[in-house]
């Protein structure tokens, strides 16, 4: 599959969409930030993975509106309208213990416990309690720091104010 990577998605419509019947995406250390709509759309796409990247001040951080087995999990949502939104089914909002989920600014949760069901005492890292996204998807182990692996420069910018790409 394609990875996109090392870039920003900012201005636009949508910031990124993954759409008709793609399949094993990788998106990863990107800036998708300001986008009307959605951060990231995924619709009619299975077995992708956003990961590290910071989705914030968009109309929707991440939408799900098709697809399965999609991996959403260390980035960063902030100040989205409206964090995720999930319509598809079997996609997952995090990694497996200890690898853990995504941070999320308004997760109103605490950590003093640890482990994989979170019922070992001791601070971990990770939320003792799901952010729920919907009625049937949530991350089970929410990040209480937005500090996640990697930091970047973009090499691709794709801005809606220039209309069209650019290398910075």
């Amino acid at each position: 599959g394609l990875t996109f990577s090392n870039s920003s998605f900012n201005g636009n419509g949508d910031g990124f969409q993954l759409s008709q019947d793609s399949y094993s995406i990788k998106i990863t250390m990107n800036n998708i930030s300001y986008n009307q709509g959605d951060g990231v759309r995924i619709s009619d796409s299975n077995i992708s993975e956003i990961w590290n990247n910071t989705i914030f001040g968009n109309g929707c951080g991440v939408n799900i509106t098709s697809g399965l087995g999609n991996l959403v999990y260390a980035n960063r949502f902030l100040g989205n309208t409206a964090q995720a939104k999930e319509a598809g089914t079997g996609n997952l909002w995090n990694e497996t213990y200890p690898i853990g989920g995504n941070y999320w600014d308004d997760y109103s949760g605490t950590d003093t416990h640890s482990g994989p069901d979170q019922d070992i005492p001791g601070a971990d890292g990770f939320g003792d309690t799901s952010f729920v996204i919907d009625g049937d998807s949530e991350d089970h182990y929410p990040l209480m720091s937005m500090d996640t692996p990697g930091s970047y420069q973009p090499d691709l910018i794709i801005d809606g104010k220039t209309d069209g790409l650019y290398e910075d």
